[in-house]
């Protein structure tokens, strides 16, 4: 039998929210463009408003301006706070009492749920008002107005702060500030962030050893989740120096300090860069510059992103072809204030402004400055600032105008000012407005796939859209004629096509690639099960697979071994035009690191057995490629008994997250992490029971540089269901595998699946069965301190009428849902949200049949937008 690695993988971003319509609110839609500055009862604000925030699902749009209908006017700019959805529109920059700021309040931020929003003000009547900027965070549903700069025991700054940002969960603030009276004050205006919840106020401009910046420090940008800041310096004594302003990136947790506007060889950026602005986990950079030795420089200023794993600098202000842009382009422009959030959590799209006539929507009668939103995997870049028809703004948008635009968390809406006289309500005022785009991942790809060698696939596609809408299936038989067909999808419904389907569609038996395409361009799930029987086996086995949204140039497996039995293959898709050159590195446990050259031929797919490289060893993998290619690796032991496969990861983090895990019923769990730093770490584990958390006794664990390490869960944790949560100071990454007896020979089988570098809030998880005595769990993890509300909706076959229900899952625990119980008798895809943004959720599925004989897991598609 010929040696198979079997599956694919990837991760896919998906966006499929609705906000309600009610009286006086406006209903989300792809194009719609909706007046943020106005009354409750819909009227345009009668003066200048400015400097847009928005909310991770839309709703919310927070904006300053001293319009005199709007509540709370009384002369100097207010903040505040317009829902979408009802219409209602608040003050912000008010008292807990409710009393409007006697003086100017200025540059917000806000959570992802909206309910906190951060912002400067020289207000006398807020607390500690005192003549000077002072950074406060207002909960919108409390009313409580918190002053952020003061120390830990309430001393306000002694010096003005402002230029907050916050995490998108409200804990943390970070801004600028000259106050004597805070850490490691050194005479210069200072990085600082504030930690809400224990009062505890660090500096964030000084490198590890402790050095201070020696000049002042600016328009600091906190990561989503508040580890990371990146900020602008002049200091001298900062990596990197040029006589101009560069931009820094601090980790809060390890100390380590930086430079961010550098090149891919870490080149100091020539010229000035500024408007930096931050995605989750710190991995992307969004920054402006002019600098000579950066890509597409042509003397114009070019909005940049900064990949920290890879050191890799990319434009972004180039259109679809890849023209920069032959003006200059700019983020939200610190000139005036602060930089808002103009790159979206995961990294995928910024949103700028330019009056560039290599741009979309230029016009060269009257060429004003318009919006724009870059799509980073794709390349496209799309007009944000135009009408619903597509026409484009007739005055100038954005910054070039004086004001920012800002793009919620999942990159579905970009929120920004303008006075163009084709908006709606235009009254010759600058106003801010609201633009929903396409977040779609309607293409999806499955490298592996095969109907020979006894194997059988099928390929399941999810449509959790409410209407129906069809799908073009590329089958890339090896050997034989490309094939196609076009199935239809009907509304919230799961499609299977099965082993049999697919022969008839090929031709014949045979190896093959698929590439699924929704025609009406929404977003859809696919994954790819596939089974097999081992000589002598009395049971089949399978393992599943997410699809592929994208091929990446680094990629890391924390599960491998060719010990203990096992074959270990790792497979190597390139799905480009030219030879790809792979750097295969074992990370092996207890040894050093062993790297090898594959190459691997345009368009094919090759296959390697990680005996052959290494011999008998437990190892985690690493893949490097020039260019972007799609690895993933299977295991089989017990002459293919039992067997399982794990889909890659792009991202490392300091935390990872394991939804799926048991020691009861028989199961033995093992959690993988693999550390690809040069240095030696240490990572804390943590069980998340349904009882609560339960530490790893032996924390922390220390792992070598380059290694991995194997934990038996069962060693330490008895007779319970748990979610795991590893995490580091340094970025790692973490895996799982299960292994258990059953089926009529009661033999070993397995299933395994990669972790997630942070939860999402929305998951979609295609394949899902009741009937022909199969089993279906639906694992939901919720790694937060607090409860979290959740609804789950199953998905039925043909469409059928959604089963749809909620419940609360508590703190640093795990909940798990077999789908049998709500009624599904036959086959389902599965649908999980958070409940109005309070939690973000890892969620896996788990599926058994033959009496346990066989199973698979794995994680789903996912979003970061919510109702």
């Amino acid at each position: 039998m010929k040696a198979r690695l079997l599956a694919t993988v990837l991760i896919m971003l998906m966006a499929v929210s609705v906000i309600a319509v009610v009286p006086g609110g406006a209903q989300a839609a792809v194009g719609d463009l909706v007046l943020a500055s106005s009354t409750s009862g819909g009227a345009a604000a009668l003066s200048t408003c400015d400097d847009p925030v928005i909310s991770a699902n839309g709703r919310y749009v927070v904006f300053t301006s001293n319009s005199t209908n709007l509540p709370g006017a009384n002369g100097p700019l207010q903040i505040y706070r317009k829902d979408l959805s009802t219409g209602a529109i608040a003050l912000v920059s008010a008292t807990s009492a409710g009393a409007a700021g006697d003086n100017f309040s200025g540059y917000p931020a806000i959570s992802d749920d909206g309910r906190y929003i951060a912002f400067e003000s020289y207000a006398s009547n807020f607390p500690n008002g005192s003549g000077m900027w002072q950074v406060y965070r207002k909960d919108m549903v409390t009313g409580e107005l918190l002053l952020v700069s003061k120390e830990p025991d309430g001393t306000p700054g002694d010096a003005g702060s402002e230029h907050a940002s916050m995490s998108v969960d409200g804990r943390y603030v970070a801004f600028k500030s000259p106050a004597s009276n805070f850490p490691d004050w050194n005479g210069q205006t200072q990085i600082y962030r504030k930690d809400l919840s224990t009062g505890a106020l660090v500096m964030a401009s000084k490198t590890a050893a402790g050095v201070v910046g020696d000049s002042y420090c600016n328009y600091p940008s906190l990561s989503p989740e508040g580890r990371y800041v990146a900020f602008v310096s002049f200091s001298q004594n900062f990596a990197g120096p040029q006589g101009h302003e560069q931009i820094y990136r601090k980790d809060l947790s390890s100390g380590t300090l930086v430079l961010a506007s550098s090149t891919d060889t870490g080149g100091v950026g020539s010229s000035a860069s500024g408007g930096p602005s931050l995605s989750s986990g710190g991995r992307y950079l969004v920054f402006h510059s002019a600098s000579a030795n950066f890509p597409h420089t042509n003397g114009q200023v070019q909005i940049y992103r900064k990949e920290f794993q890879s050191a890799a600098l990319e434009i972004v202000s180039s259109n679809t072809a890849g023209v920069e842009g032959s003006t200059s382009s700019h983020d939200p422009d610190p000139m005036n204030g602060p930089v808002t959030r103009s790159v979206s959590a995961d990294g995928r799209y910024v949103v700028f402004n330019s009056s560039a006539p290599e741009f979309p929507g230029y016009n060269s009668m009257s060429p004003v400055s318009q919006v724009y939103r870059k799509d980073m995997s794709t390349g496209v870049l799309e007009l944000v600032s135009c009408t619903a028809g597509g026409e484009p703004g007739s005055e100038g948008s954005g910054p070039g105008s004086t004001g920012p635009e800002a793009i919620s968390s999942g990159g579905r809406f970009v929120a920004f000012k303008s006075d163009s006289d084709n908006f709606p309500k235009d009254n010759g005022q600058f106003q801010i407005y609201r633009k929903e785009m396409a977040t779609e991942n309607s293409t999806w790809y499955l490298a592996e796939g095969t109907t020979e060698w006894g194997f059988s696939t099928y390929i399941t596609i999810e449509n959790p859209n409410p209407s129906a809408c069809s799908a073009k299936v590329d089958y890339m038989p090896t050997g034989l004629a490309n094939k196609s067909e076009t199935v239809t999808l009907p509304a919230l419904s799961q499609t299977t096509l099965t082993n049999d389907h697919l022969v008839q569609v090929i031709g014949s038996q045979a190896d093959f690639s698929t590439k699924v395409t929704c025609l009406e361009g929404k977003s859809i799930a696919v994954d790819r099960t596939m089974e097999w029987t081992g000589p002598g086996a009395g049971s089949p086995e399978a393992h599943s697979s997410i699809g592929v949204a994208a091929p990446d140039t680094t990629w890391y497996m924390p599960e491998g071994s060719t010990k203990w039995g096992f074959e270990c293959w790792l497979c190597i898709q390139n799905p480009n035009a030219s030879k790809a050159t792979c750097q295969v590195t074992y990370m092996i446990e207890g040894e050093g690191p062993q790297t090898f050259t594959k190459e691997v031929e345009a368009n094919k797919r090759d296959t390697f057995n990680m005996r052959d490289d290494i011999g008998d060893k437990d190892a985690s993998i690493e893949v490097s490629s020039n260019i972007p290619v799609i690895p993933e690796r299977s295991m089989y032991r017990n002459n293919r008994r039992e067997g399982h496969e794990s889909i890659g990861t792009t991202e490392t983090a300091t935390s990872y997250y394991l939804a799926e895990g048991t020691t009861n019923y028989g199961f033995t769990t093992y959690v993988c992490v693999q550390n690809p730093n040069d240095a030696d770490v240490q990572v804390n584990i943590t069980y998340m029971t349904e009882a609560g958390p339960v530490p790893h006794p032996q924390n922390p664990v220390p792992m070598g540089a380059n290694s991995r390490k194997t934990i038996r869960v069962n060693d330490f944790l008895q007779n319970a269901d748990f979610s795991t949560r590893v995490d580091c100071s340094s970025p790692i990454i973490a895996e799982r595998a299960m292994y258990w007896y059953g089926g009529p020979d009661n033999a070993e089988a397995c299933h395994d699946s990669i972790g997630m570098a942070e939860p999402y809030y929305k998951f979609y998880l295609p394949d899902g069965q009741t009937s022909g005595g199969r089993e279906t769990y639906i694992c939901v993890q919720n790694p937060a301190a607090g409860d979290g509300p959740v609804r789950i909706t199953y998905l039925e076959a043909g469409g059928d009428a959604a089963v749809v229900f909620e419940d609360t899952i508590p703190g640093n625990s795990r909940k798990t849902y077999n789908m049998a119980d709500k009624g599904i008798d036959g086959r389902a895809s599965v649908l999980v949200e958070s409940r109005h943004g309070v939690r973000k959720y890892m969620v896996e599925r788990a599926m058994y049949w033959n009496s346990r004989g066989a199973g698979t897991a794995t994680i789903g598609g996912y979003s970061d937008v919510f109702e």
